[in-house]
């Protein structure tokens, strides 16, 4: 839902160059983060907590670094891609994957 908004309020030209000015602008950064940032971060925060409980994901991970480590990929590779929101959206399941492995909590005693 997120790429096919994306594409179609033409978001691939737009957030690069965002980024790139809230770095160096405190007022623009808060109202970016405000807006844009948290709310999303608020919602994987819950996803992840609900993981937390169902014994998907080790207790006391680091929401935070999950979060980072789940985003992070997806934008580094959209930059890098030229903004390609298919190679983007392409990375994710893999990068999904990798912190699971990570996170998962550690087999039972016996298994």
């Amino acid at each position: 839902a997120v790429i096919a908004v994306a594409r179609s309020r033409n978001a691939a030209l737009l957030m690069p160059r965002l980024l790139s000015e809230v770095a160096q602008d405190p007022e623009m950064h808060a109202v970016f983060s405000a807006w844009l940032v948290e709310p999303r971060r608020q919602v994987l925060r819950t996803v992840l907590r609900r993981a937390m409980e169902r014994g998907e994901l080790r207790d006391g991970a680091d929401l935070e670094l999950l979060i980072d480590m789940l985003v992070g990929p997806m934008i580094y590779r959209f930059i890098i891609t030229g903004g390609d929101m298919d190679a983007a959206a392409e990375y994710g399941p893999r990068v999904l994957a990798a912190v699971q492995a990570a996170f998962s909590p550690p087999p039972a005693p016996g298994r």
